[in-house]
């Protein structure tokens, strides 16, 4: 009865872990293999995956996905199959005009075809003469090159010593002949029409008067006034000089303006007084050798200035007589005399002044000019043979003696060259 009992006790338990049990054994059911593919179609499942590259599912532990390499077909020869040289090398010749491509002429056969196959190609490229292989060919070629680039270089390539010559007179600039760099830029400037390449102002100058060219003023680097004469010249007009601000660069301006316009008149627009106005007239009065234009500068110190320096630079002692202060006057004869070798300048003193002049001119140690220099001293007695004896001592010429009357004077001067 009591084993009874406790079975009839324990049956609810059973019945519940009965129950219990079965729920679990019951779940969902496990998914049909295939049955998880993805949009592509592809079965993540089994381990595959959309590739993109090769447009296909894939496991990427089995095949990369990356996409084949495309297999180029062989280029077409259209000259491979000809049979004869004449034929294949005319072939190629086309083919690379036709595709202008030098590489192409690489390819002929024949040395004269291959060099006219490239000498198509040549315009301003030296590098192609090079390629080819007949001397006349890469002479054609080089002198080609040459002559359309204006490269006389490029004539040293030519191994035909008359093309060669030829090449380079014709291309070489005449400009080239100046050893000096500045008579070179200022040939150029002119020859090319091109003031940039003068080195100095002066051609500068010189180019802008000619060229009527501002912007050759404009690359003057030296001091202002010239760069305003500059364009005062090519504007013909002498309100330029007035940029300058200061009296002295206007009236430098003013006398450079005149100078290279020959013409005095511009002179007087420079301050009364000024050295660059009173130079402006010597000047002319120089160029024209015509003493008066002294007569237009205003101080007399500067008239007396101009006349000297007349004197001196022309050897016209006569104009010394202009002169109003008589110890600027005997400064101008003795001056004069010194400077060109003429001991008769010194006839234009008197007493011990023209005495002095004569002792320090021919006894001194400038050179005399000529026999007729000694000819004209006034002095005949004492200075004109002692002027005779110096000049022949001088150039060793002991015919010069011949000239002295005084028999010994005459002895004196042979004397020297026994």
């Amino acid at each position: 009865m009591a084993s009874f009992m406790r079975v009839w006790t324990l049956l609810p338990l059973v019945l519940i872990g009965a129950l219990v049990l079965g729920g679990c054994l019951q779940s969902a059911p496990a998914p049909l293999p295939g049955s998880d593919r993805d949009a592509h179609g592809c079965i993540p499942s089994a381990g595959y995956s959309w590739c993109e590259a090769k447009q296909k599912c894939l496991r990427t532990w089995e095949e990369n996905c990356t996409a084949p390499a495309q297999i180029q077909p062989a280029p077409i020869n259209p000259c491979a199959n000809l049979s004869s040289v004449a034929s294949h090398d005319s072939c190629f010749a086309a083919l690379a005009a036709r595709q202008s491509d030098a590489a192409v002429c690489d390819r002929i056969y024949g040395v004269d075809g291959r060099d006219a196959c490239l000498s198509a190609f040549v315009s301003a490229d030296a590098s192609f003469c090079a390629r080819m292989v007949r001397p006349a060919s890469r002479d054609s070629c080089n002198l080609k090159v040459a002559y359309a680039t204006n490269n006389s270089s490029l004539c040293a390539a030519v191994s035909d010593a008359g093309k060669r010559d030829n090449c380079t007179s014709d291309l070489l600039s005449p400009c080239a002949l100046f050893s000096d760099p500045a008579a070179a830029g200022r040939c150029e400037a002119f020859r090319q029409n091109n003031a940039s390449f003068c080195l100095e102002d002066n051609c500068r100058f010189d180019f802008a008067q000619e060229r009527r060219s501002l912007s050759a003023c404009d690359l003057m680097t030296g001091e202002r006034a010239r760069a305003l004469a500059c364009r005062a010249v090519v504007l013909n007009d002498l309100s330029a000089c007035a940029a300058g601000n200061v009296s002295y660069r206007s009236d430098w301006c003013y006398e450079l303006a005149a100078k290279a316009v020959n013409n005095s008149s511009w002179c007087s627009y420079g301050q009364v007084g000024s050295p660059y106005r009173d130079d402006c007239y010597l000047y002319f009065a120089r160029l024209r050798r015509n003493a008066s234009g002294c007569e237009a500068v205003y101080l007399e110190t500067g008239r007396d200035w101009c006349y000297l320096n007349y004197s001196v630079e022309l050897d016209q002692p006569g104009v010394c007589g202009r002169i109003i202060n008589t110890l600027n006057q005997a400064r101008c004869y003795v001056f004069t005399a010194r400077t060109n070798g003429n001991p008769s300048s010194c006839n234009g003193l008197l007493g011990r002044d023209r005495t002095s002049c004569y002792n320090a001119i021919i006894t001194g140690s400038v050179p005399l000019r000529d026999a007729a220099a000694c000819a004209d001293v006034s002095d005949t007695e004492t200075w004109q043979p002692r002027c005779f004896i110096t000049l022949a001592v001088q150039q060793h010429n002991f015919s010069l003696c011949d000239f002295i009357a005084d028999s010994t004077y005459r002895q004196q001067c042979l004397d020297k060259f026994a």
